[in-house]
């Protein structure tokens, strides 16, 4: 608020300068009686320069008025000796006259004629002293007009300087004073020269005078010199331009917090948002700092385009011509927030943070990979994130900056995070996974032949969840394998948690289970059989799902009786429920398939049916075959042992239980308790297995350890080539033992345990020709089927194997399937 200071003009009139009005002095009449000597107004601030040139000018109109007393006395003397001259003329003449007369009569007519003549040359001489007399008298009487107009002009003047007062109107804001005085300084100089019309020519060059000074940083003073009616005009027009100014700042100040209201609300909603991990708030972050840069721009924006606006308000203000401020400025505002509104940019920093998001965590080149990644990986991830990218910008569901479009978004990061992580193994799958996903996508069944090792139990599940299936289902033939392999996607693949209920995989065994509601659930064979054997409504044409469920059966060669049964009873449910086939995805997947496998579903009419076979890559490291024929297991594990280096372990396959532990026995008695050899088998429990793995260095196995194991350190592989398989003897009516030769997909999955971790040696003692027997025989077309139609009667099918048959990829001949109905006819059922 700015001081005014009012510098008083004299001392002797300061009481009454506050009762003096300026144009009533300047108005009143002066008597015509009143004549005195022409003379200015004298200002007599004695601090002021103008009131000492005041004093100055003065003086010498003093001067002047004593010039003009003294012209017009010498003026006076004048006439009375012009009148003196007359008199002594006429004297002269008459004196002359007489003398005329006198000459006259003498000489008679002739001195008439000289009498006429002087006589008209002295009325002629009188008339023009007359004339001289006459301008003399006018030429006083105008001098007396004009010392009488003075001596009241000086009067007025006088009364006039007594009206004006120096102001100085302190604390004048800096932004005030360039924003808006300054810019138009002289059309407010106009303005408070105008508030007074007529002002005396005197005045014209002194009054008003306005100038201003800066006083700090902050602040400036203005000094307005003038009448009273100029100060109040200064005042009015300051106010003006104040509140001008305050609703130029209120209007910045409004469309701040509007802003600011803006970022509150959407900054709240994603706090709101369920997904507090490490990606959404990095997220999170990255659109918040992107909000506040926008939110900058509008503000610079607003406050130029406000700014424009004020200065065309600035001269109407002064003049009081314009519709007040505090009702145009907010129109002004409402109308900018109307054509660039704020939130429309949300959308478009959504996009941009997700952007922000990828450049902080995708990198391309990075990353310290055992293996340089092919260029064809790269591309892949690239085609992934650019998918995600293009979706999240076009998909109208993710359109919006409401909680319910936000939920959406840590899906999305979780995808790229997933594929991200798919790619940091650099598993051999990945370069082909866009062209599977494709496939699964587009079909209902899908079967999938690849090299051990590629990733196809570990990275196809991952990659499903990210292409947003809703749940992957993935059976193992065994129970350690389903929390291996469980433990290995949860620790390679980026999920952002420590809470295991988070986690991307579970796993659920007979007897024991973790995690069992995650995305991806490894389960054993038999327990999803049971469930597809007791539950019609597992999956239903009303179940509700965002896109599919995917039951994933691996490891198919094996061709156990629980695999052949899944098979068959998903074969049905897509055979008698064709409808379903929008909720459900089938993929059957092998190191190597036999052909029954695909020409079971190819068979099944309005499904949908692909195969995807990767070609074979090799393994990750190098593994070299080395023939050992007909030698002992012992012997060979024993020279391995001496060669080994520290952690490489050696993985045994024999063909029983009963050898593998005796194989353990002998070998500690042979190296006299320096080599304690473990034994993996079917019975053990998944933890003691576990365990083994991480901290023992020799194993011996069955068919347990063929299949989705990885050793954290395995060098050597031996392998007898020997399996017993249980068959089932009509005859004898008993299941007895036997030992047959491994099958080349059987060999293979043995060899695949090598090349994962390290470079690895197979040793091989067998000495037949592996390829006699490409797939094993199904062990449903040897075993005692009794169980089975069992089952199958007393389950929701209430159908046995007569009608179940055809939904096998290899049928039980039909004298096991009678022999069963049989003895179960016998049992009474």
């Amino acid at each position: 608020m700015s001081q005014e200071t009012e510098i008083p003009i004299t001392q002797n009139n300061a009481e009454n300068e506050s009762d003096i009005n300026c144009e009533n002095n300047y108005n009143e009449s002066i008597p015509d009686d009143t004549i005195s000597v022409l003379s200015p107004p004298v200002e007599l601030l004695a601090p002021s320069a103008d009131m000492e040139t005041l004093k100055q000018i003065l003086a010498e109109t003093e001067k002047e008025n004593i010039t003009l007393k003294e012209q017009c006395a010498l003026n006076e003397a004048k006439v009375l000796q012009l009148v003196s001259s007359a008199d002594g003329m006429t004297q002269k003449h008459q004196i002359e006259l007489e003398e005329a007369k006198k000459r006259q009569i003498e000489k008679g007519q002739e001195w008439l004629d000289i009498e006429v003549q002087l006589k008209q040359k002295h009325e002629k001489e009188k008339e023009m002293h007359e004339q001289t007399i006459s301008t003399i008298l006018v030429e006083l009487t105008s001098l007396n007009d004009k010392r009488k107009t003075s001596e009241k002009r000086e009067e007025t003047l006088k009364s006039m300087e007594k009206n004006i007062r120096i102001c100085q109107y302190s604390g004048i804001h800096l932004q005030v004073m360039h924003d808006c005085f300054l810019p138009r300084f002289d059309s407010l100089v106009s303005y408070v020269k105008e508030s007074v019309p007529n002002i005396d020519e005197y005045f014209i060059d002194q009054i008003p005078k306005v100038t201003f000074e800066q006083m700090n940083d902050a602040t400036y003073t203005i000094t307005v010199r003038g009448f009273p009616a100029h100060h109040t005009a200064f005042v009015a027009a300051k106010q003006r331009i104040y509140n001008l100014s305050n609703s130029v700042n209120s209007a910045k100040e409004f469309y701040q917090r509007d802003i600011n209201r803006i970022i509150r609300l959407t900054t709240d909603t994603l706090m709101a948002v369920q997904g507090n991990t490490k990606i959404w708030k990095q997220y999170c972050t990255a659109l918040t700092q992107l909000l506040q840069e926008k939110s900058i721009e509008y503000v610079n924006r607003f406050n130029v385009h406000i700014k424009e606006k004020s200065r065309s308000l600035i001269e109407q203000s002064i003049c009081g011509t314009s519709t007040p401020p505090w009702i145009e400025l907010p129109t002004c505002t409402n109308l900018f927030r109307d054509e660039y509104p704020f939130k429309n940019e949300i959308e478009g920093l959504k996009h941009q943070a997700l952007d922000e998001f990828i450049k902080q965590n995708i990198s391309f080149q990075r990353l310290k990979f055992d293996q340089i990644p092919t260029k064809r990986s790269v591309n892949t991830i690239k085609e992934f994130i650019s998918q995600i990218q293009l979706t999240f910008r076009t998909n109208k569901k993710y359109e919006g900056y409401e909680l319910k479009h936000f939920s959406l978004i840590p899906d999305l990061l979780q995808q790229i995070m997933i594929y991200y992580s798919c790619y940091a193994v650099q598993l051999p799958l990945f370069e082909s996974s866009k062209e599977l996903l494709d496939k699964i996508d587009k079909n209902t069944v899908t079967t999938i032949t690849t090299s051990t090792g590629s990733g196809k139990s570990t990275l196809l599940p991952s990659l499903l969840i990210a292409e947003g299936y809703d749940k992957v289902i993935v059976t193992q033939p065994r129970r350690l394998p389903c929390r291996l392999i469980s433990k290995r996607v949860n620790e390679t693949i980026q999920t952002d948690t420590t809470d295991i209920s988070q986690k991307l995989a579970g796993w659920a065994v007979s007897g024991a289970k973790e995690n069992q509601n995650a995305k991806i659930l490894y389960i054993t064979d038999g327990l999803l059989k049971e469930r597809l054997l007791h539950d019609e409504n597992f999956i239903t044409a009303d179940t509700r799902v965002a896109k599919s469920i995917v039951l994933f059966i691996d490891e198919v060669h094996e061709r156990s009786v629980n695999i052949d049964l899944c098979l068959a009873l998903l074969a049905r449910i897509l055979a008698i429920r064709p409808n379903i086939q929008s909720k459900l995805k089938i993929i059957v997947s092998s190191a190597t398939l036999d052909s029954s496998v695909p020409n079971l579903f190819r068979n099944i009419p309005n499904i949908s049916f692909t195969e995807f076979e990767m070609p074979q890559m090799g393994t990750r490291y190098s593994v070299n075959k080395i023939a050992r024929r007909n030698e002992n297991v012992l012997d060979v594990v024993l020279e391995l042992y001496k060669k080994r280096e520290r952690h490489d372990q050696i993985l045994c396959f024999v063909n029983s239980v009963s050898e593998v532990n005796q194989c353990c026995r002998l070998l500690a008695e042979l190296s006299h308790g320096t080599i304690d050899a473990v034994a993996l088998v079917q019975s053990q429990s998944p933890k003691v297995q576990e365990k083994n793995l991480e901290t023992r260095s020799v194993f011996f196995s069955t068919t347990v350890a063929e299949t989705s194991l990885t050793f954290p350190s395995l060098k050597y592989v031996v392998d007898t080539g020997m399996i017993n398989v249980p068959v089932y003897d009509s005859k004898s009516k008993r299941t007895v033992l036997c030992e047959v030769r491994a099958a080349e997909s059987t060999i293979k999955q043995r060899l695949g345990r090598l090349g994962r971790t390290r470079p690895g040696e197979y040793y091989y003692l067998y000495n037949f020709n592996v390829k006699d027997q490409p797939y094993p025989t199904p062990h449903i077309c040897q075993s005692d089927l009794t169980a089975i139609e069992f089952s199958l009667r007393r389950s929701p099918v209430r159908s046995g194997l007569h009608y179940m048959q055809k939904f096998f990829p290899d049928k039980p001949s039909q004298d096991a399937i009678n022999m069963a109905v049989d003895e179960l006819t016998k049992l009474g059922q």
